[in-house]
């Protein structure tokens, strides 16, 4: 795996994730991606798996946030 195709993703059901977002954006060869959407989270890793070093996650994210919901999206991809 290449350095620069490293992944960690962040997931909370709170927006202001971004600012997890901008801490970690300074660690050389990864991106980062932060989802409110657990659901959508689940899909970017099981496509991305092979790249991912790391996933971040709160464990009291709401049950009724887990149902696919399309306003539900990716927040940030650097």
């Amino acid at each position: 795996m290449s350095l620069n195709n490293r992944i960690v993703s962040i997931v909370d059901d709170d927006p202001h994730i971004i600012f997890f977002h901008e801490a970690l954006q300074s660690i050389p060869g990864i991106r980062i991606f932060t989802f409110t959407d657990p659901v959508f989270a689940l899909e970017h890793f099981q496509v991305n798996d092979y790249a991912y070093v790391l996933g971040i996650t709160k464990k009291d994210i709401p049950f009724e946030s887990l149902r696919k919901n399309d306003t539900n999206e990716c927040v940030h991809n650097r």
